[in-house]
């Protein structure tokens, strides 16, 4: 198992308590790794931000838990207590599926749509560039993403192996309408470790759609675990691309 499937896994409360005990331990003593847990811990709660639930999904949300019992058996609490729980989660799924179906939105910009994301500031990443780094992560989050992206160079000069800030170069190279130069930055970020792996074959993915290859997106998108937060999303719009 992976570091970023550990990080994962606690994060999600998936450990059982000897694991957690243990994950716990080696954040004490491993300060890349708590570096890897909050980065991974800011990056999944900006992307539970990005789609922001509306009159229709919370109608939808609303029938869905009023008809629950139909999908759970009556004899069997346990059995049932599970299926409400998936219930719900295809709920959230099921909204948003209804909503990119509607709106279609690579018909018009599915960056703009699906391609937002936090940069966090990290200012504790080395006295050295912390205050360019606040800086570039404050004009991405404002999304002026042309003045974030010399900031972003320098880092990356600086720092090459950081796949932090290849990421988050990437994505800016997408915004600023240079895809080639995204996907070199996002594919090393894939081809990594980095906890940041499968949000960069997501936006490689995105990447396509925006220049309507729809195949290629596929592609990138069916490199994702399903369990991953990046997959829950890929899925969605795998959905909507058969």
């Amino acid at each position: 198992m992976t570091r970023h499937e550990d990080i994962e896994r606690y994060l999600s409360n998936a450990m059982s308590d000897e694991e957690r005990m243990a994950f716990e331990e080696e954040l004490q003593s491993d300060p890349d790794l708590r570096e890897e847990t909050k980065l991974y811990a800011s990056t999944v709660d900006s992307l539970r931000r990005t789609l922001q639930p509306d009159a229709g999904e919370q109608a939808l949300r609303d029938k869905l838990e009023r008809n629950r019992t139909y999908f759970s058996s009556e004899n069997d609490k346990k059995k049932q207590t599970g299926r409400v729980v998936s219930i719900m989660r295809w709920a959230a799924a099921a909204a948003v599926l209804a909503a990119i179906a509607i709106w279609a939105p690579w018909a018009n910009d599915p960056l703009s749509e699906y391609g937002t994301i936090t940069m966090p500031s990290l200012v504790e990443r080395g006295a050295d560039s912390a205050g360019r780094i606040a800086e570039a992560a404050k004009l991405f989050n404002e999304k002026v993403y042309e003045e974030a992206l010399p900031l972003l160079d320098a880092g990356v000069l600086n720092r090459p192996d950081d796949m932090f800030l290849l990421f988050f170069r990437g994505v800016t190279h997408l915004h600023t309408g240079n895809p080639e130069k995204a996907r070199l930055d996002l594919r090393k970020v894939f081809e990594s470790k980095s906890v940041y792996r499968y949000e960069a074959a997501y936006f490689i993915g995105l990447s396509y759609l925006d220049e309507n290859r729809e195949e290629d997106c596929r592609t990138w998108l069916e490199k994702i675990p399903a369990e991953t937060q990046a997959g829950k999303k890929a899925e969605i719009l795998l959905e909507t691309l058969k």
